[in-house]
Formats: C-alpha cells, sequence, structure tokens
C-alpha cells in the first residue's frame, strides 16, 4: 500500500521506466482537491469528467475524451465537477531523459524545458486510444498478466501517443521525416533482438546492446518492421521451438525456460495462439515428418476455433 494514498493509487503494473495504475479517490476524501505533486511523468485517462487547475495554468476540464499531462512535481486541485470522485487510470514514465527524447520527436522546443517537457495542452483521446489503454490495464489486472517486455512497450507506445495527440492539439509542428541513417540503427537495434531473443529482458536491456536508447529501440522496430519488440522476441522463440519440438525425447517445459518463457503455460499458450494447436500434438508429428498431417491439425483447428487474439 501507499504511504502517502493508502488504498487511493494502486500501481498495476512496472517494468524498466514504464508504470501504469489506477487512481480512485471519492469526492469526500480528504485528498480530493489537493492530492498533492505528481511524482513521474503521467499521462492520465479519467472515467469520470470534471475540472483540475494546475498550479499557474488555467482551468482544464477532463474527460475520458481528453488526457490531461503531468510532469514531475507538477500540482494542481480539483474543481467544479467531478461528482462521482475522481476514477482515473493512468501512465507514467520515471526517466526524464526519456520522457524528454519522445516530446522532443514532436515539439523540438521540448529542449529548453528539460524538467517540464510534457505539453500543457490536454490530449485529444480517441475511441480507439481509450480502448487500448483500458485492455492494457484489464490485461494488467488478470491472473495471468502480460509478461514485462509486453507491458513495458505497450505502455511506452500508448504514452508517445497521447504526447503526439497534445502536440498536435497545441498545434506544435509534427516529426521531422527520417532519414536512411535510420535503416541502419534499424539493422542493429534488429541484431540486437536476434541476439538476445532467449533471454528475459526489457527494452533498456536491449537497447543497450544496439547502442540505442529503450525509447529510440520501440520507435523504430515499429516504424521499420510494423512490428513491436516483443511481437519479434515472440515470433522468434516459437519459430525456434518448432526446431527443437522435432525432438521426440525433448522436455517441453525445458524447451519453454531455455527460450526465455516463464513457465510451460506460457509457452503452451503463445503457442496455440500462433499454430492453432499444442506444442504436445507439434511435436508428435514433427517428429515422425509428418508435415502433411501437421497442416492438416493446424488448419482444421482454425476452422474448429477461429481466429485468436492474444495480447502483444
Amino acid at each position: 500500500m501507499d504511504p502517502q494514498y493508502g488504498d487511493l493509487r494502486t500501481v498495476v503494473g512496472s517494468a524498466g521506466f514504464v508504470q501504469a495504475g489506477l487512481f480512485r479517490c471519492p469526492r469526500e476524501h480528504p485528498l480530493f482537491r489537493d492530492s498533492g505533486p505528481t511524482r513521474n511523468f503521467v499521462v492520465a485517462f479519467p472515467r469520470t469528467s470534471g475540472c483540475v487547475v494546475p498550479e499557474g495554468r488555467s482551468p482544464l476540464f477532463v474527460s475520458p475524451e481528453v488526457a490531461p499531462l503531468y510532469n514531475r512535481g507538477q500540482r494542481y486541485v480539483r474543481t467544479g465537477l467531478n461528482r462521482g470522485g475522481d476514477r482515473t487510470d493512468w501512465i507514467a514514465l520515471t526517466d526524464a531523459a526519456a520522457v524528454l527524447e519522445i516530446v522532443r520527436e514532436f515539439d523540438p522546443s521540448a529542449e529548453e524545458r528539460p524538467g517540464t517537457p510534457l505539453p500543457a495542452t490536454p490530449a485529444p483521446v480517441s475511441p480507439a486510444l481509450y480502448a487500448r489503454q483500458r485492455f492494457l490495464i484489464e490485461a494488467l489486472l488478470r491472473p495471468s498478466p502480460p509478461d514485462d517486455l509486453a507491458f513495458e512497450e505497450e505502455a511506452f507506445d500508448i504514452f508517445r501517443a497521447v504526447v503526439r495527440s497534445a502536440c498536435a492539439a497545441a498545434g506544435i509542428e509534427g516529426p521531422k521525416p527520417w532519414g536512411g541513417a535510420e535503416a541502419a540503427v534499424f539493422v542493429r537495434a534488429r541484431m540486437a533482438v536476434e541476439e538476445s531473443y532467449r533471454e528475459p529482458g526489457d527494452l533498456a536491456t536491449i537497447a543497450s546492446r544496439a547502442g540505442i536508447s529503450a525509447v529510440h529501440l520501440a520507435r523504430i522496430f515499429r516504424r521499420h518492421s510494423g512490428a513491436s519488440v516483443h511481437r519479434t522476441i515472440m515470433s522468434l522463440r516459437l519459430r525456434d521451438s518448432l526446431d527443437r519440438l522435432r525432438d521426440a525425447r525433448a522436455d517441453i517445459a525445458s524447451i519453454a525456460l531455455d527460450l526465455g518463457f516463464s513457465d510451460h503455460s506460457h509457452f503452451t499458450a503463445a503457442f496455440r495462439r500462433a499454430f492453432g494447436i499444442t506444442p504436445s500434438r507439434a511435436r508428435a508429428v514433427l517428429s515422425r515428418g509428418g508435415w502433411r498431417d501437421l497442416r492438416d491439425r493446424v488448419r482444421d483447428e482454425r476452422r474448429a476455433n477461429g481466429p485468436r487474439i492474444g495480447f502483444s
């Protein structure tokens, strides 16, 4: 329990420099009007509408359609509406340099205010973006939440999307086109992933191998490959597993751990989402070379159960 906020503030996910959580404050609570300065750099997704007045700024109307952004140490008070209290989901970054790097992509003038890089203008939130953060929060509340890398990358990307929306709403010029040098950086990043996909790790660990920042790693992967780092790693692990499953004597739990999965069930769930069958069924066919049988099993399974959608 948070010593300052008690059960008002709950962290539901934390990995690398990213956190996500809930803030639930009834209107009658002593901290409703002023709950103190923000601890990190926050994008907030209110589930209730109301008015907040940031210190030194004009009042802001916030709602599920508008996400306010708060720099570290920002103070504000709640006024006016909020009859249902403050029910907000949030994503926070703990690394000031990472936040500056994100904002600088959309607002070069952020370089002049390194301590307060987030824009003052709230971000319009599309239904798709609102749903995306809700799906992430709900996934984190499940008994089997997404692994750390998947959470970190998705939360970071949502944070970046809010910053981009806020800068656009403020009329700030968008990002500059990337040059050809970015392709070479992507190759380094892709090779770093290739060399480390069997090992558990966060964005910062993988990025250090490529000589770039975690922010740059996540951004460049989506731009150049159309896939996230986590999805790429999962794809490499699962393709590798097909080779290992050819050995009928191989222990599936050992394969899972050796490839970086947290346990047997995590591997089985990912394998089934990708290929439509369980690892044990695939091994039975692969070990005797029955590729046609395997093809038919995968096809029949997909016909029976339809496409699978998993958190990635």
